[in-house]
Formats: C-alpha cells, structure tokens, sequence
C-alpha cells in the first residue's frame, strides 16, 4: 500500500474453502503514517465468510489504532444487515434495512469475471465498516491493460469503480481472468496498493508525514490567525463543484461565483460575535445530537462526573460550552498525534489524542449535561497553509455555537473554514472521513482579505 509514491503499509490475504459450500477470506493489514512527528500505526483484520455461489453469510471486522479495539460483526439476514459493534468492552447491535444484490469479496471477484468485455457496465453493493452499511458500487468496464506489478509487466482488465458513499472519487482497479485484483489506485487521494512476492515489503522505516503532505499552501501567511474576525476566501475543488462540498450558515456563507469556485465570507463565531437565532429546533429535530453511542460514552460515570464539575455553578448553555472547551484543553495532556480516532472514555482515560480526541471528548461531555453537540471537520489556517482539523459545535438553544477545544477556545476565529458535521449517529465516524476524502488533494483556498484587531488587509481579488 502506498500513498503519493510513498509506502505505507501492507496487507496479506487469505482464501480458503469450508467444505463445499463455503469460502473464508482472511485479510491482515497494518499501516504506518507520520503525523507532525509521530508515527501512528493501524492495524485491522476482516474476515468474510461466503457461500460458492457468492450468497454473503458474515464478516467480521477489528480495528486497533491507538491502543482501543474497535469490533464490528455482520450477519446477513432476509431484507437487512445485523451489526454488532463493540468499543471498550460495551456491545451495541442494530439491523440496517438493506434490498438489493450485496456481495463479499469472492463474490465481487466472480462478478468481474462475468463482465470481461469493454464497455460492460455492471453494478453490486458491499458492506462498509466505516459508514457501517451497505455501499453500492457501479463499474465500467474499460479494457485491457498492461501494468508492471509483481515484478513483471501483466495483462489485466481495467474497472473503473465509483461508490454511492464516496462520491466523486473514482477507484481504479485491474483484475485478472478471475477478476482477482492485482492493482488498485486512488488517484484523487494518491493512493495506491498493489500486489507483490510475499516479503517483498515491510512496514516503512520512515513513513511519510500525512499532515504536511495534505495541506493546502495558499498565497498568503495569516499572522496570529486566532485573532482574525473576518476573512474572505476563494474556494476552489479541483476537477468538482465545491458548493457540494462546503457548510454554508451564519457563520460562513457564499458571496458569489468566481471562474475556478466561489467566494466565500467567514466570520468570527464566539459569545460576542455569533448571529443568535430566535427559534429553537424541535426536541425530537436534536435528539440525534444528545444520544450517547460507542464512540461518545454518556452513561459512563467517570464522563458524568467530569462533565457535571466543569459545568458546575452555570446553567447558561454558552458558558458551559466555553467551559467545557477548556476543560478538554487541559484534560488532553499530551497533544499528540498517535491516536486515531479514540472514543470519549479511552481519551478521558488516556489524556492523549489530537483534534478529533479534543472534538469527540467535548461533544461527548456536552451531551452528558443537556447540550446537543456535532463534530465538525474543516480546515484551518497553519503556518502559511491550511490544514485539516476538528472542532465542535453546541446548540445553545439559539443557534449552533462553534468552539475548539484543541486551542481551549471559546468560539472560533475566521480561519476556521467549515467542511462538513455530524452527529456520529452509533459512533460511526463516516460522515467525517468522508469530507475529507472528497477533498483531500483537491481543495484549494486562496486568501482574498482579512480583518484582524481592527484592521483589514486585502490580499487581492481572484
């Protein structure tokens, strides 16, 4: 497996049968990236159990990445899903209605073999275990192709794949007679994984810094961005339309169109400056935003109890989000980048983790006193770029109030560039990653003006 040319992991695969009737796939795979310095390696095992006729039985999925396991198991039922997810020692299940052809990985295999010809068009659905569900997959058949793997130049049938969650990304993909998949890019995101001898590669001594390598360089160095009050943008996706990608509120809005994308206006959101609403959701419009789940543990009582004592001699719900923001600042000791994509317990217990541990932990504490909270992704400005983070949302019953725990803000400034947000309904994290996948590697931002302590700097117009 690689990515922008450097290797980072590597994955070993398994097929056997289990009598006559069923295949097993075993998949082992462990990923190593540098982010700002540190190394955080992924490790995850699936394992798929089907019938020889491509009829999906189960599949099981474990997940480690800083320490705490992540578990989650399917069973295949008439007219749905079952999934069993455990995190932490606790088990969660649901049943995710699903119609439709949805196939494992000898299953899609077999699938490909059966459409050789250029231009045959065929479509199936997988489960997948970030969005926890079945995705649906069309594929266009394109030809065949010649590629160097394993050593060797080999010639392949070239599918192109394009996914109902990943939209507009396209997964290429070159399969044998068998439709076995010797190759696999990811062009948008620069990945790639492909096959070789069997230890040929080990893990990288050396992995590449994740961080750096998808920043966003712009055209102008924003000094002290926490003080910025306002700024205008523009906002480009290469080869997309990146009204589809960004959140549009009172707090960032779209001025107008310019030839590469849009103009964007971003204010300062803090008790001073947030636009206050004067009309309040439903309750049942924001029970989504209270809900504990596996990945924000509300009942635990180790969480109750810090949450009620940040919050302690306050009932207004502006001064406990700010309250709360700064508490995770200090309960998060080590700022690193180690973790990834921690629960609210295991960071509580840990004290480590990056922005999206500061964003879960702080969501999590304020749902547990009453206040609704989404986790947002977006972009911020760093050291003459822009780079990916996570910050929170609370609804203080008149709008939704932006703070960053990672800095212990209270509000955030007019660097911070809106992407996407969600609930993290069941504590899968999905609707985040997936924000950053459509833009990774394509987003771009250009600085038009800012006004910072009073004083406005025009940059220039696009």
């Amino acid at each position: 497996m690689a990515m922008a040319g450097d290797q980072v992991g590597l994955a070993h695969e398994i097929v056997y049968p289990v009598g006559d009737s069923l295949y097993v796939t075993i998949l082992e795979s462990e990923v190593a990236v540098e982010r700002m310095g540190e190394v955080l390696r992924l490790t995850e095992t699936e394992r798929w159990v089907e019938r020889t006729d491509g009829t999906p039985v189960s599949c099981h999925f474990a997940r480690t990445g800083s320490g705490e396991q992540t578990e989650i198991s399917v069973a295949v039922r008439p007219g749905g899903v079952e999934v069993v997810k455990t995190v932490h020692g606790r088990e969660e299940r649901h049943v995710v209605p699903f119609e439709g052809q949805l196939l494992f990985p000898r299953g899609v295999a077999a699938l490909a073999a059966a459409h050789p010809d250029s231009g045959a068009v065929f479509s199936y659905a997988v489960f997948d275990p970030d969005f926890e569900k079945p995705s649906f997959c069309e594929v266009a058949v394109q030809g065949r192709d010649t590629v160097h793997v394993a050593g060797a130049p080999k010639a392949l049938t070239k599918l192109t794949v394009r996914s109902s969650m990943y939209e507009g990304i396209d997964i290429e993909r070159w399969v044998d007679d068998s439709g076995d998949v010797w190759l696999e890019r990811i062009p948008q995101l620069g990945m790639e994984m492909a096959r070789a001898e069997e230890g040929s590669f080990g893990l990288p001594v050396s992995p590449p810094d994740i961080v750096m390598s998808t920043a966003i360089r712009t055209n102008a160095a924003i000094p002290d961005p926490p003080r910025v009050d306002e700024a205008l943008y523009e906002i480009w996706l290469e080869g997309g339309d990146v009204r589809s990608l960004l959140s549009v509120d009172d707090r960032q809005f779209v001025e107008r169109d310019t030839p590469r994308g849009v103009l964007v206006r971003v204010l300062r959101g803090d008790a001073r400056a947030t636009r206050w609403g004067a009309v309040s959701p439903d309750t049942g419009a924001l029970a989504e935003y209270l809900a504990g789940n596996l990945l924000m543990q509300t009942w635990d009582t180790r969480l109750r109890e810090t949450a009620e004592e940040i919050v302690a001699g306050t009932e207004d719900p502006v001064e406990r989000a700010d309250l709360i923001s700064a508490a995770v600042s200090r309960l998060i000791r080590h700022r690193g980048f180690g973790t990834a994509f921690a629960s609210a317990l295991e960071v509580l217990e840990s004290g480590a983790g990056d922005c999206s541990e500061h964003a879960v932990l702080a969501a999590a504490l304020g749902r547990v006193v009453g206040l609704p909270s989404r986790v947002v992704v977006g972009v911020v400005h760093f050291d003459g770029c822009f780079a990916y983070h996570m910050w929170v949302e609370f609804w203080v019953g008149r709008a939704w109030y932006a703070t960053d725990p990672t800095l212990g803000a209270g509000g955030v400034d007019a660097t911070h560039i809106k992407l996407g947000e969600s609930s993290l309904a069941g504590g899968a994290i999905g609707d985040l990653s997936l924000a950053i996948l459509r833009s990774v590697n394509r987003l771009r931002v250009r600085v038009v003006e800012y006004t910072s302590a009073g004083a406005t700097v025009r940059v220039g117009m696009p």
